[in-house]
């Protein structure tokens, strides 16, 4: 008995107060919200879909059209959930030039990286 009351305190201390875990999983989403907002967003260019120029010259509806790449914004942090662990799973994109405009190919290149977690 005496051996628990010395190791109640100590297992508390690692186990019990964990900053990281929250009450609900919308607390929880929240939070990765709160910390996915902290960073900027970036800009990458999509290649311009050429099956989908082919169809609409089949269908006769591409007379007259301009094609052009479309710019797509991106943030650079973003929250995934992962229902099997109960997390919401922060994510970044590092080494990234908020100034710079990426094409399709360099963006698709990119790896995010998962740097926070946040359980509930």
């Amino acid at each position: 008995m005496n051996r628990f009351l010395l190791l109640a305190p100590l297992l508390i201390a690692l186990f019990g107060c964990s900053n990281t875990s929250y009450q609900s999983s919308f607390e929880a989403e929240k939070a990765c919200e709160e910390w996915a907002s902290k960073r900027e967003i970036f800009i990458y260019k999509e290649d311009i879909d050429n099956e989908e120029v082919i169809r609409l010259y089949d269908l006769g509806l591409a007379e007259g059209r301009k094609w052009e790449e479309k710019s797509v914004t991106k943030e650079i942090r973003y929250c995934m959930i992962d229902l099997a662990t109960k997390k919401y799973l922060g994510f970044e994109y590092k080494n990234i030039d908020e100034n710079k405009i990426y094409n399709e190919y360099q963006f698709n290149q990119m790896q995010p990286e998962l740097i926070k977690r946040f359980s509930f």
